[in-house]
């Protein structure tokens, strides 16, 4: 999320944990590459990312849904700073944040938007969630996809959609940087794929995917990570652990 409350970790003063998002020298992505990435304005002054998961509904973390009246939805764009033919527009004030999400250690965050119809196209289309049985996997050593208009490594929001390539790590590794409080087994994280190139969050409320077959299918959603985190984890809200509330919330059915 623009304009982040930082945290720190424990005792640690050098270590800030915040719900910020950043491609670090990431691609820009084409148009209709990730036709299911979307930009979410909260109350005209907060930007975040989100992912459409069916016509009626958006996927977000609930750090930038919880305390937001109004919501205004950017579909099926590349660039955020001007109208591209076919991109869609969707206002609204319904979400559903969960009710265990902990704003102090940004536990269980996650949360929907329902908005008026969506009218699919190949620039706008709903991504694929895990299946039922995913719920038993881990995903370390996946390879995966982020992607946003977040902040880049110039330190500037980018107009433009962009995307890294990152490897899911275990949650062991992750809980090295930043403690078993915050990274829970409803967390799953990545590391850039090298140092200087990759991700530091992507943009809150973003989606990490990978391709299953010839469909992306979502099993992160960008959370927290360290300022300044060049090489450093990122974590994510784990999609496998809510396809449960996802359903009951929303009336999507998961695959079997």
């Amino acid at each position: 999320m623009d304009k982040p409350l930082q945290k720190k970790h424990g005792n640690d003063t050098e270590s800030k944990i915040h719900p910020t998002g950043r491609i670090i020298d990431g691609a820009p992505a084409l148009r209709g590459q990730f036709p299911y990435q979307v930009v979410v304005y909260m109350d005209n002054s907060y930007m975040c990312g989100g992912s459409i998961i069916s016509s009626q509904w958006i996927l977000t973390a609930a750090h930038c849904a919880l305390g937001f009246k109004n919501f205004v939805i950017i579909m099926g764009t590349t660039d955020r700073t001007k109208y591209q033919s076919g991109q869609q527009t969707a206002v609204t004030n319904i979400s559903i944040v969960n009710s265990m999400y902990n704003k102090n250690n940004y536990n269980n965050d996650i949360a929907v938007l329902r908005v008026p119809t969506i009218l699919f196209s190949p620039f706008v289309s709903p991504v694929q969630l895990p299946k039922a049985t995913d719920s038993t996997k881990s995903f370390t050593g996946q390879a995966a996809l982020v992607s946003g208009f977040g902040v880049t490594a110039s330190g500037t929001v980018s107009n433009t959609l962009q995307y890294a390539a990152v490897n899911v790590i275990s949650n062991y590794q992750c809980q090295q940087v930043f403690g078993t409080s915050y990274v829970a087994p409803t967390n799953i994280c990545t590391k850039n794929v090298n140092n200087s190139k990759g991700t530091c969050n992507g943009d809150s409320g973003g989606p990490l995917v990978y391709l299953e077959g010839t469909r992306y299918t979502e099993i992160g959603i960008v959370s927290f990570g360290i300022k300044g985190c060049k090489g450093a984890p990122s974590a994510y809200t784990r999609v496998t652990s809510y396809l449960g509330w996802i359903s009951q919330k929303t009336g999507i059915v998961i695959r079997k």
